[in-house]
């Protein structure tokens, strides 16, 4: 049996991976822009992937795959942590980058024009 001590940096790893499976989350995104479903079905099943390996990873090296609770938090939190912090500002560039490659913005699908009138 563990003692809490013990627990934190297992905790902390988790943490780190749930931040890391954000910022491949948002790189990812860059390839599904403007692109049909096929192509972004496979790139979120390809997310998924990856999510699952890094997070299986994690679990074996921290704590020899035993699952707990405080792990599935660790990572649920880093990727919530991620998601409402660095993530907008990360976006913001991107966004940013594709308006002065492009000349128009295509995060999300969405373009400014303007309506006339």
């Amino acid at each position: 049996m563990q003692n809490s001590l013990t627990e934190i940096p297992i905790f902390l790893y988790c943490l780190r991976t749930g931040l890391v499976m954000g910022i491949i989350y948002d790189v990812m995104r860059l390839f599904r822009i403007r692109q049909g479903k096929i192509v972004n079905g496979i790139v979120d099943v390809i997310f998924g992937l990856i999510a699952v390996a890094l997070s299986a990873l994690t679990l074996f090296y921290c704590d020899y795959g035993k699952l707990r609770l405080y792990e599935f938090l660790g990572l649920g939190l880093g990727v919530w942590l991620y998601r409402f912090f660095p993530s907008r500002l990360i976006r913001h560039a991107f966004s940013s980058m594709m308006l002065k490659i492009h000349g128009s913005k295509l995060m999300h699908g969405k373009s400014k024009r303007k309506k006339d009138g």
